[in-house]
């Protein structure tokens, strides 16, 4: 398989995408005003403690105060196992009381608990040779934790709409061939996505010398087959990195940034750029240097497959990642067997739905049923990955009444999501043909981070017809009458589109308005206006003082207002 990273440098972002067979799988934006924390270490302040949501909120410097989840606090610490909430005192900096409350309430909103993992989107999360229970760890708490204390924290989720970002105590710091978790409280392990049993027993074998007085590490999939000494050498690096962590984190006072992750390039070399990676292809040639930099120093035989992409094109132009990306972010991907697949993405799920589409095909029904749902299974998995979607994920394949047709869908879908970094877990088919899985989402989906809600539709996707939208306008319009006499004549300023609508469909209506209040009714056409907005402007008989400023009807968004002039 052609295995290939192109690596677009502008003024304000670098984009990495990266290509299997020129197909586009997945697609990272890294925005230079706008940095990701994820994996960040901060020294953050206790600012709250909510024991009936088994959550303490902490100040890391950030617009939004962190979450902790109790389960991801060190075991040297004593919690309260119940009563009233503790807050951050007033006038003392961080988050005020109503803002606290806003978080409690949002933390609440959340899905259940899931323990976050030890490398955000790393293969790691399912290293372990077997379940861990920190239960089964003796206790070892020593001092209560309080509103005020400093407390080490590594970001695992990044901000999301309004919620704000989650946080742990168990560190986690992710090397070229190993994670090394300081405070861990179990033995480490190896990647579960290294296979084979020999090279399994070599690697435990190696880990077994690694272990130190406190923490464990963990063998990641990119050190299969690598030699000791480069192993050993990793290890020297993260126990250098954590020195300095904790060299810094004495001298800093709460909320500090102690640790930053993400410096894109050291994150490309050790996260991305792995042995099957056919070849690198970049367009700056300052950043380029620096790429081959970093890998001299964590992966010295992918240095030799960085090239400098030079044309006066733009490289995703060249290789047609922008039309990729533009094309699959779709509401609608087609399938090449004239079927399609419909994304519905909202914050907390993911509504998929199969549909056969222009694809009727020469075998029976069973079979082009079959056929399209195991190609719509590997058009998702690519979709999970380049989208990055996360959460609840609800996949509404075809009908089978077939069991073993069935299974085989499952078993496609599972196979395809092997190429997954992320954590996810799958059902079987459901009592209502629905096949449920989640995927856990670290950051911001792709759709989120390159588009904007619509001003226009609010996020909605669509907006009022005209038949609606007239309602209101007739009953804005009769209330004004009604309410206060003495108008003249009014004027109803409204979309341009909708003007037409009105003149041709509801003429009739607007004249025994008219009639009724006896008033003459003007209406102006305003391109300007929103589909939905609309003014009521009475113009009023002389002698009345017309100067009463004007009002807002009761409506989102404030499009519709009721006005009065001399």
């Amino acid at each position: 398989m052609l295995k290939q990273v192109l690596i677009n440098v502008e003024a304000t972002d670098m984009r990495v995408a990266i290509l299997e067979d020129g197909a586009l799988v997945e697609l990272f934006v890294e925005d230079f005003n706008n940095k990701s924390i994820l994996g960040n270490i901060y020294k953050g302040r206790v600012e709250g403690i909510v024991p009936g949501l088994k959550a303490v909120f902490v100040n890391i410097g950030l617009e939004r105060n962190a979450f902790l989840h109790f389960a991801d606090i060190l075991r040297e610490y004593e919690l309260p196992s119940k009563g009233r909430p503790e807050r951050w005192p007033a006038g003392r900096g961080g988050a005020r009381p109503q803002e606290a409350d806003a978080e409690t309430e949002e933390a609440m909103d959340e899905d259940d608990y899931i323990p976050p993992p030890l490398v955000p989107g790393e293969e790691v999360e399912e290293a372990f040779e077997g379940p861990v229970e920190r239960a089964a760890v003796p206790e070892a708490r020593s001092r209560p934790l309080k509103v005020g204390d400093s407390i080490l924290v590594q970001v695992t989720k990044e901000p999301i709409g309004q919620k704000g970002p989650r946080i742990t105590t168990y560190l986690s710091i992710p090397g070229r061939y190993l994670v090394y978790m300081p405070n861990a409280d179990h033995q480490g392990g190896v990647s579960r996505k290294i296979e084979d049993p020999e090279e399994r027993r070599r690697l435990r074998e190696l880990l077994r010398s690694l272990r130190t007085e406190s923490g464990a590490f963990i063998i990641r999939t990119a050190g299969l087959e690598e030699s000791e000494k480069a192993i050993v050498e990793d290890r020297a690096a993260l126990e250098r990195i954590w020195k300095e962590i904790k060299r810094r984190s004495l001298r800093a006072g709460a909320p500090a940034l102690i640790h930053n992750e993400q410096e894109i390039l050291q994150r490309l070399v050790r996260d991305v750029l792995r042995n099957d990676i056919t070849e690198v292809l970049i367009d700056s040639r300052v950043k380029m240097k620096e790429l081959i930099k970093a890998c001299q120093a964590m992966a010295p035989t992918i240095g030799e497959r960085i090239h400098l992409f030079e044309s006066h094109r733009n490289i995703f132009d060249v290789f047609q990642v922008e039309q990729q990306f533009q094309k699959a972010l779709r509401r609608k991907v087609w399938l090449k067997s004239g079927g399609f697949v419909v994304l519905d993405e909202t914050e907390a799920m993911t509504a998929i739905d199969v549909n056969s589409g222009k694809y009727v095909g020469t075998d029976d029904q069973d079979e082009v049923i079959l056929k399209t749902n195991l190609e719509a299974c590997r058009v998702i998995s690519r979709q999970l990955r380049l989208r990055d979607l996360g959460g609840l994920i609800v996949i509404d394949f075809i009908d089978m009444t077939n069991r073993e047709h069935q299974q085989q869908v499952l078993r496609e879908l599972k196979s395809c999501l092997r190429r997954d970094n992320a954590k996810y877990a799958m059902t079987g088919f459901s009592d209502f043909g629905l096949v449920e899985m989640t995927r856990k989402r670290v950051r911001m989906s792709l759709s989120h981070a390159i588009f904007r809600t619509c001003p226009y539709c609010e996020g909605a996707g669509r907006i009022l017809g005209e038949s609606q939208t007239w309602k209101m306008i007739k009953y804005a319009l009769i209330e004004e009458l009604t309410r206060e006499a003495g108008a003249q004549g009014v004027k109803l300023q409204v979309h341009a589109q909708m003007r037409e609508y009105m003149e041709k469909e509801v003429a009739e209506e607007l004249e025994a308005i008219a009639r009724r209040f006896g008033v003459a009714i003007e209406i102006i056409g305003r391109p300007d206006f929103h589909h939905e907005q609309f003014s009521v402007v009475r113009q009023v008989k002389s002698g009345v003082d017309g100067r009463e400023p004007s009002r807002t009807r009761g409506a989102p968004g404030g499009r519709k207002k009721v006005q009065k002039t001399a």
